[in-house]
């Protein structure tokens, strides 16, 4: 009995097209289309199917105003499917909206210097603003204070934002949401503002991608 694998949603139907093997159709999914592929299970793993699925999801952002790519193993029967986007219709179409004509950029910048609360972990904070600034440098979402110049720099181009933090090694990793059309100009403006951090601070930058961090949490 087959089944539909998902690779995203997009704000159009897209002619069927293949890649790898594998047949890309768009399905009406109530008032969505769905990118589906009819399948007899679900695909294993592996970075081979990892690298087809992301080259599938840029050929719809490629050929749609928006889409919103699905997390890995998205297989449903046909009349899941129909539910999952008739009961989640108001957050998938509020997620195309979001990221219609616009791209992921993603910046990766890497400190020489470990963090001050990794560097000084056994001494007590002295007061309590001490502890709240702590506090702050160790979220997951914050931007450490040597990435602000380059966010800065992009910032009147950049529509949303996400975080991620790593202490060992200093390593933050920061996804951008822009326009499309200011990919270029984003791209540019970042290479400038990196140059002025000097050695300490490794930067590296890739995109435009589809929005694969800003997709909602819509998947049961």
């Amino acid at each position: 009995m087959s089944a539909l694998y998902v690779y995203g949603f997009v704000d159009q139907p897209v002619k069927s097209f293949t890649v790898d093997g594998h047949r890309i159709e768009v399905v009406a999914a109530a008032s969505l289309h769905a990118a589906v592929e009819r399948v007899s299970e679900r695909p294993a793993l592996s970075e081979a199917f990892l690298r087809t699925q992301y080259e599938i999801v840029e050929r719809l952002s490629d050929h749609a105003g928006a889409v919103l790519p699905a997390r890995f193993g998205a297989l449903v029967k046909d009349d899941e499917l129909n539910r999952l986007a008739d009961l989640r219709g108001d957050d998938f179409r509020r997620g195309l909206e979001h990221v219609t004509g616009r791209v992921q950029m993603t910046v990766r910048l890497l400190s020489k210097k470990p963090p001050a609360h990794q560097r000084d972990e056994t001494s007590a904070p002295l007061t309590g603003t001490e502890y709240l600034h702590r506090r702050q440098e160790a979220a997951p979402s914050s931007v450490p204070e040597f990435a602000a110049p380059p966010c800065a720099a992009v910032g009147t181009l950049v529509v949303d934002t996400r975080v991620e933090n790593r202490t060992r090694p200093a390593l933050t990793t920061i996804v951008h949401l822009v326009p499309r059309a200011q990919a270029s100009r984003y791209r540019r403006l970042l290479r400038h503002a990196a140059r002025r951090l000097g050695d300490e601070v490794t930067v590296s930058i890739s995109g435009p991608q589809p929005p694969f961090a800003f997709v909602p949490e819509i998947w049961p």
